[in-house]
């Protein structure tokens, strides 16, 4: 089950970027830039969380695969959204960072530190 935080992020708002992702960034306690997964959800056209929540589940194991920690990049959280008895509601979401959005890239930085650590093995051992 994902972990919660009540503490609210930080609006970044229009951070300067021109990419529509600039604008739904927000940024946690730390001042690190963060994205609502379910504001990512609407930005990439999924139109149920189900389906979203699926993508993020396998960009977390891709993350875990690759030596990470998912926990550093997908932070459970919940979201008040319009609707429910009282014409609010609160649900599951995670802050994201941008290492989550792009988890192939993750793979791909451990794979290079491995490659410079096989080749720092080899001069060590050549001396």
């Amino acid at each position: 089950m994902a972990q919660f935080h009540s503490n609210p992020p930080v609006p970044a708002g229009n951070s300067g970027g021109s990419s529509p992702f600039d604008q739904i960034m927000l940024l946690d306690h730390n001042g690190e830039e963060r994205w609502s997964a379910r504001d990512l959800q609407q930005l990439m056209g999924y139109e149920r969380w189900e389906r979203f929540d699926e993508v993020i589940t396998r960009a977390q194991q891709t993350i875990s695969a690759s030596g990470l920690d998912p926990l550093d990049h997908f932070r459970g959280t919940a979201k008040v959204i319009p609707g429910g008895r009282w014409g609010k509601q609160q649900v599951a979401d995670y802050r994201l960072t941008r290492r989550a959005g792009h988890p192939k890239r993750a793979k791909a930085t451990v794979q290079e530190l491995e490659a410079m650590r096989q080749t720092l093995a080899q001069w060590l051992g050549a001396a």
